[in-house]
């Protein structure tokens, strides 16, 4: 099991190797650690040293709260008349800046996306299943394409050349807390304060997609079961100004223990409702700047 336990004059870190094509426990010890397991990993890494191993008791309470999806929102959209090639190129050509609050209050932008390989492979397989056996109705519903079904299949259409997804970040609640189940790590977070700002951004997704010519279908997880997915996971270790607001300080030190540091998007305090990397990336290179030599 992964743990960081203090020992004089720094600290002694658990953890697994690979070595000689298996698995072994081992430690290093080191007088300053820097945790970067991103804000699913340092949260959980130090919800454990807190409450199961117990080395760190001392961490904030605060820890695995205001967490965050980034207001992330994908909406695939069709172009039958169009070859629009998702899988080449870069991830992101262009943005539309709603960052003004301009639509229903509400602060997003929207991104031209692209489709991975292991997408287009899993998408390339609903696609042959239906072609094989086009009775399987349920499919088109779990994807609301059931007006192009018949399109597709008569004209044999690679579907992959003429689809694109529509991107999407904006400022949800941030309100979401990470915590131990069971030693699971596990995400409450009720949507309710966030809804509005995800069906804004559906809406104007499903409006861009028509006006530039395309079928948007929104993917099955949100329209069924208003479940959401999100690249850009934020807080859980969030900068504050004390323990009773944060887990750690403006430098990225854990309150409450010298030279132990979080530097990933998990000390990001609240939605940023754009692409994360380069304020993460600044964020790290600050820490840096800040340790003791």
């Amino acid at each position: 099991m992964a743990n960081i336990e203090p020992i004089p004059g720094g600290y002694r870190v658990h953890h697994d190797e690979l070595r000689d094509g298996g698995r072994i426990s081992a430690t290093t010890t080191a007088a300053i650690v820097v945790v970067a397991a991103g804000s699913l990993g340092s949260t959980e890494l130090l919800l454990r040293c807190r409450d199961v191993t117990g080395t760190l008791p001392q961490i904030s309470r605060f820890l695995g709260r205001n967490w965050s999806s980034n207001g992330d929102f994908l909406t695939p959209a069709f172009y039958l008349h169009r070859e629009v090639w998702p899988d080449r190129g870069v991830a992101i050509g262009s943005v539309i800046d709603y960052l003004d609050d301009s639509i229903n209050g509400k602060t997003f932008w929207i991104q031209d996306g692209v489709i991975p390989g292991v997408m287009t492979k899993y998408f390339e397989a609903v696609m042959d299943r239906l072609r094989k056996a086009p009775e399987d109705e349920h499919l088109l519903h779990q994807f609301s394409m059931q007006s192009l079904h018949l399109t597709l299949l008569s004209a044999n259409i690679d579907l992959f050349k003429h689809i694109m997804p529509w991107f999407a970040q904006g400022v949800d609640a941030g309100d979401g807390e990470l915590r131990l189940s069971n030693g699971t790590l596990d995400l409450k977070w009720d949507i309710a304060q966030s809804r509005e700002l995800f069906t804004t951004i559906l809406d104007k997704q499903n409006e861009l997609a028509k006006v530039t010519g395309g079928h948007p279908f929104p993917l099955p997880t949100w329209s069924l079961s208003q479940e959401l997915i999100t690249p850009h996971p934020l807080g859980g270790c969030n900068i504050g100004p004390s323990p009773a607001m944060g887990v750690v300080d403006h430098a990225g030190k854990v309150f409450g223990y010298d030279n132990l540091y979080v530097a990933d998007g998990a000390i990001v305090p609240r939605p940023l409702g754009v692409n994360p990397s380069r304020t993460i990336g600044a964020l790290a290179e600050r820490i840096a700047s800040l340790i003791p030599a």
